[in-house]
């Protein structure tokens, strides 16, 4: 073997040795940055279920991903919303969350057992009658006529947490409404809103 071929021979074992040597390291990386994220996440979560909208900031600034799911695969958005955590909500929303994700499986630990999939932030919002979560929502461009894998609209869950006020507010942002709904809406107003009977004082002898 000549000079020129052995070489080329030291060449190519020391580039393979190389080659292996930096694939652990950077395998190692990948998994570290996986880590890290998946890290964050969980931080994130936690920080949110304690309503520690400071730390969930501290996080969106971060870099953690205002979009992550949990399980059930609901949102943090979701989560606050079903928390009545409106200035948690607000800091996801101006952080980029995604107003109208909606949830995918049967359960979600942080909010209780149920079916979660296709729910939305602003229809847990309305199953906690918290109008002034859901004024926020809508206001941020929250879809108002969305139902979710059960057929729950926030109109339904308004009229089922007995809230009629927030679902006459519902039909006035644009709730799309039967006429029983209506009907049914208008009579409990007038039920829960009618004036006071007056005071009986008595007859004077």
């Amino acid at each position: 073997m000549n000079q020129l071929n052995l070489y080329a021979l030291v060449l190519c074992l020391l580039t393979c040795m190389s080659a292996s040597k930096a694939q652990p390291r950077h395998q190692a990386q990948r998994h570290s940055t996986f880590g890290k994220r998946q890290n964050t996440s969980e931080q994130l979560w936690l920080a949110a279920n304690q309503k520690n909208t400071a730390q969930v900031n501290a996080l969106l600034d971060r870099g953690a991903d205002p979009n992550t799911r949990g399980d059930g695969g609901t949102t943090i958005l979701m989560q606050s919303a079903a928390l009545g955590d409106e200035p948690t909500i607000k800091v996801l929303l101006a952080h980029g969350a995604n107003i109208n994700a909606r949830g995918r499986t049967m359960y979600a630990g942080g909010l209780g057992e149920g079916d979660f999939r296709g729910s939305t932030a602003l229809i847990q919002a309305c199953l906690r009658d918290d109008e002034d979560i859901v004024r926020l929502l809508l206001k941020h461009g929250a879809r108002i006529n969305v139902h979710d894998k059960v057929g729950t609209t926030p109109l339904s869950a308004a009229m089922w947490k007995s809230d009629w006020d927030l679902a006459l507010f519902l039909i006035h942002s644009g709730a799309r409404s039967t006429r029983a709904e209506r009907k049914k809406i208008t009579s409990r107003l007038i039920s829960t809103h009618s004036p006071p009977r007056p005071i009986q004082t008595g007859t004077p002898n």
